[in-house]
């Protein structure tokens, strides 16, 4: 007999890492309420710098105010939008791989 322990967090982080790896575009998934996200001071004058990428990715918003934004649309694979919008603008400011901060704070 041999006893198998699974970390199913990480399983599934591992799955969705090969996934995004293969493919970070994801078609875009509508919000059933929007969100607003703050942004911290050093990520927010990015969002213009990586708005084409990240909409590539599937993100959708608008400004909404002095540093947030109103999410609108997300990913397939994202269930916290605000997170996994703030882990792929800090990630692809920071030149980090983009599959790894999507899979892990997506």
């Amino acid at each position: 007999m041999e006893l198998i322990i699974l970390d199913q967090h990480g399983a599934h982080e591992r799955i969705l890492y090969e996934r995004l790896s293969e493919n970070p575009r994801d078609e875009a998934i509508p919000l059933l309420s929007p969100i607003v996200a703050r942004l911290p001071e050093d990520l927010a004058p990015e969002v213009s710098n990586f708005e084409v990428e990240l909409q590539a990715l599937g993100f959708r918003f608008e400004p909404f105010g002095e540093g947030a934004l109103r999410i609108s649309e997300v990913p397939g694979t994202v269930t916290d939008p605000e997170t996994a919008l703030l882990a792929a603008l800090h990630a692809l400011a920071g030149g980090e791989d983009l599959a790894k901060a999507l899979a892990c704070k997506g």
